[in-house]
């Protein structure tokens, strides 16, 4: 199964989230308003997710800067699309070499499909004939057309609803954190975001079905998980990945940084504009039992590296761009996905 980040869609257009802060600091509604502006100055490490989640916290009296934000959000995700659009049309893309390394995931071949974080249309828009996201109508997006209210919008339904099966051919498509063409019965977006996601997505059956499909997928015998993009900031989907490792889940990473800078942010990932201090060399000098070990999920983040079967550091975006070679990563998907 694979599992997609920000980091996955910035290969095609996307943007991570210190560039969807950029666009929400320019948003009217943010840059007109003095404390919502204030705070997101004040963020730290630019994460516009954390404002939304203090917003939200402050209950009553935040209502209306909480609808504003949420707002902006969306906006900000319609302007990521026609970016998207435009990059899953260009002509040096390689549509036919995408579509093989997805088709590892399909129905047919025995694959646990594709979870996703990422509240974009990207898959959507380079194959959409075979996605399936389970539950929700499917949308004809890859048609190359901008993104449109009338054609590309899709009421959720608030009923709990078993999961439908997948028919041959078809890869399931999970998209854990909602999307932002997805709408409630009331009207607005269906998108986890800001703090206690896991409690925003209880509110949802729908999301929360898709959550413990995740959980069963990592918990299985045999398991292996591709993760392309993800900076493992999310403690439920850390949580749930920690278990299956546990378990003997089999983890690959496809990412932009080195391994060793990898290595460091994840078993010292910042927080509060600090990094904790453990490292590689002090696990192997005090040993990993010790408690002197920096931040209180070092272990499980420790047991998420032990779990790694295969690392591959070159953008995406360059492999499957004409012209240029993918090899290596077909050695790596070999490796790791066929043999594994």
């Amino acid at each position: 199964m694979l599992l997609t980040g920000a980091g996955f869609s910035k290969n095609w257009g996307g943007w991570l989230g210190s560039e969807i802060w950029e666009r929400l600091l320019a948003n009217s509604a943010v840059r007109t308003d003095d404390r919502l502006r204030s705070q997101m100055l004040g963020a730290s490490q630019l994460n516009y997710e954390s404002i939304l989640g203090d917003l939200r916290d402050e209950g009553a009296a935040s209502l209306d800067r909480v609808a504003a934000m949420e707002s902006a959000i969306v906006d900000v995700f319609r302007r990521q699309d026609e970016s998207q659009r435009v990059n899953a049309d260009a002509a040096n893309f390689k549509h036919q070499e995408f579509d093989e390394f997805l088709d590892v995931f399909s129905v047919d071949n025995g694959g646990g499909g594709i979870f996703t974080l990422n509240q974009d249309l990207f898959l959507e828009r380079i194959s959409g004939k075979r996605l399936v996201t389970p539950d929700i109508a499917s949308i004809a997006i890859n048609d190359g057309t901008a993104f449109d209210d009338s054609r590309h919008v899709v009421r959720v339904s608030d009923a709990a609803l078993p999961l439908a099966p997948i028919e041959s051919r078809s890869i399931r498509y999970t998209k854990l954190h909602g999307s932002f063409n997805w709408r409630t019965s009331d009207g607005n977006a269906l998108m986890i975001s800001g703090t206690r996601k896991v409690e925003q997505a209880e509110r949802f059956p729908l999301l929360k079905n898709y959550l413990n499909v995740f959980r069963q997928a990592c918990l299985a015998p045999n398991a292996f998980l591709l993760i392309v993009g993800y900076g493992f900031s999310d403690e439920h989907i850390n949580e749930t990945i920690v278990a299956g490792a546990r378990q003997g889940l089999r983890i690959a990473v496809a990412s932009v940084m080195d391994a060793r800078t990898f290595q460091e942010d994840l078993l010292n990932p910042i927080r509060n504009g600090r990094r904790s201090y453990a490292n590689a060399s002090v696990v192997a000098r005090i040993g990993t039992d010790s408690p002197l070990l920096g931040g209180p999920d070092f272990y499980a983040r420790l047991d998420i590296w032990r779990a790694l079967v295969g690392y591959f550091s070159e953008p995406l975006g360059t492999v499957f761009r004409r012209g240029v070679p993918v090899t290596l990563f077909e050695e790596f998907s070999r490796a790791c996905l066929h043999d594994g």
